[in-house]
């Protein structure tokens, strides 16, 4: 037996540079093709809540800031500074830059399985681990980042 519908919630995560429209373009293409396979296929499409694909200015203090951290905790350029394709994803920051608050996305994470002392495991879905080394490479991170950024005035961050 089958539904007479279904309803699929997606949280789609925009990239720097990537658009709402786009992106519904996306999903109506995928959906119209699956619907050419079977035309008794019915559908409709609403979002709930839309924000283009934002990314903050290499110039802002924020990003100088974390690549300073990163490369004074890791002794080495950060990968992005040599490939900026590297920072072509979407997250949460999204929806702080459409608030005009600088972001940055850093941490841990995307070691392989069967990684030396990959002890944590996120993710059973994306297969992702994580060692402890990672977590306190991040930590060391982190606390270089909120030292620098919290003595800091508002406007020496760039938010006056």
């Amino acid at each position: 037996m089958l539904p007479a519908w279904c309803n699929i919630y997606l949280d789609v995560r925009l990239a720097p540079k990537q658009s709402i429209q786009s992106s519904i373009r996306e999903i109506e293409n995928k959906l119209e093709g699956l619907k050419r396979k079977d035309p008794e296929l019915n559908y409709s499409l609403e979002w709930y809540r839309a924000i283009d694909g934002t990314e903050t200015s290499r110039d802002s203090y924020i990003v100088r800031t974390g690549l300073g951290a990163w490369e004074k905790n890791f002794r080495k350029r950060h990968p992005a500074q040599v490939d900026p394709s590297l920072t072509t994803y979407g997250d949460d920051g999204n929806i702080c830059r459409f608030h005009n608050i600088p972001t940055i996305t850093c941490g841990p994470g995307g070691a392989e399985p069967g990684t030396p002392n990959a002890e944590l495991y996120f993710s059973e879905s994306d297969g992702e681990f994580i060692s402890l080394a990672d977590v306190a490479d991040a930590t060391r991170l982190y606390t270089i980042l909120e030292i620098d950024v919290c003595s800091k005035t508002r406007e020496e961050v760039g938010l006056s």
